[in-house]
């Protein structure tokens, strides 16, 4: 393994920048370039804070530093476009921020694109290294609840911001298990808070994995509150129900297990402000050794997959009205008129 793998970034906005500072306190990671697309004033500031070099367009950037990693934390927009700049320059690592593409159609053929071209593709689905949310995976895994039997999992944000993450750490504390169908209804199409960008605010859904465990989400404005003083987006939880007891894990107030017997309840505390940091870092140290082949990584293609296919799958179901089967192919120009 290299002493220091080179990464480059794309974005200049503030969760860019959350890349950049964790990028730079993970050990065994250079950051090494900057790129931007328009606003010559925010990159030499993000540049100078960074004491990177700072470029307008992200080929001239690929030219001249030649990283090892491409790290997209930029509008949406720019997946497929950005993979594909990679792999002209002989990048074979590329971490993208969620969600993976905002249509079914660019969601495929990242898929397409990253398998014939052997490119190693990690989304940023930073909570499954937090606190609480990484060790509610391993006793899940260790059978502490004994076997799955359903899943129920909420948030607030709308289906492109929080419901990508909620979907994925469904399917992380049950081993990205593929789903059978997806059945649901959508609603209240509306503005996110990215430019030019919309997504449902009100979804209702349910999948059915292969190995027998359902999982019921509700994602948007009217998704049920328990924590009402928090903030919109951090109104996230997870409830694993097992034959030995329930598991909650949400995103302020940490894991806890209640058994169905005698014992005592389990907590782990955790928070979103003190612990997201360590997420991506965490994440970041994952990435440098897949990107090394020394391990896998839980956020790689493969498995956000799963999850692009919950949701588009969501989508079809609420437009036809009907189950979405994945042993058929998704319909992906019904899905996309209403995406794009």
């Amino acid at each position: 393994m290299k002493d220091k793998l080179r990464f480059a970034l794309v974005g200049t906005g503030p969760w860019a920048k959350a890349h950049a500072r964790a990028l730079q306190q993970t050990e065994g990671i250079e950051l090494v370039a900057v790129a931007g697309s328009k606003d010559q004033q925010k990159l030499e500031a993000f540049a100078g804070d960074f004491k990177v070099p700072g470029f307008l367009g992200v080929a001239a950037m690929l030219e001249k530093c030649r990283p090892d990693v491409l790290d997209l934390a930029c509008s949406p927009r720019f997946r497929l476009e950005g993979i594909k700049l990679a792999h002209e320059y002989g990048i074979k690592g590329v971490n993208v921020e969620k969600p993976l593409a905002l249509t079914c159609r660019e969601g495929l053929e990242i898929e397409r694109f990253c398998v014939e071209n052997q490119i190693k593709l990690t989304v940023n689905h930073q909570k499954k290294f937090m606190p609480g949310w990484r060790e509610a995976a391993e006793l899940i895994a260790q059978g502490e609840l004994g076997k799955i039997e359903f899943i129920y999992a909420t948030c607030q944000g709308d289906m492109f911001e929080q419901g990508t993450h909620l979907i994925d750490m469904a399917l992380f504390f049950n081993q990205y298990a593929q789903p059978c169908w997806t059945a649901g209804l959508a609603a209240q199409m509306g503005k996110i808070p990215k430019k030019g960008l919309t997504a449902y605010d009100c979804t209702l859904f349910e999948t059915l994995l292969e190995n027998g465990v359902r999982c019921l989400f509700e994602v948007g404005g009217n998704a049920r509150n328990l924590f009402e003083k928090q903030g919109k987006y951090t109104r996230f939880f997870v409830d694993v129900y097992g034959e030995k007891g329930r598991l909650r894990v949400a995103l302020n107030h940490g894991l806890q297990i209640d058994y169905y017997d005698h014992r005592a309840p389990m907590r782990i505390p955790g928070s979103w402000p003190e612990h997201y940091q360590e997420g991506l870092i965490r994440h970041f140290q994952a990435v440098r050794r897949y990107a090394c082949d020394k391990s896998e990584h839980i956020s790689c293609l493969k498995n956000s997959m799963v999850s692009f296919k919950i949701l588009m799958g969501l989508v079809q179901s609420s437009l036809t009205r009907q189950c979405c089967y994945y042993r058929e192919k998704l319909q992906t120009e019904l899905i996309d008129k209403i995406l794009v």
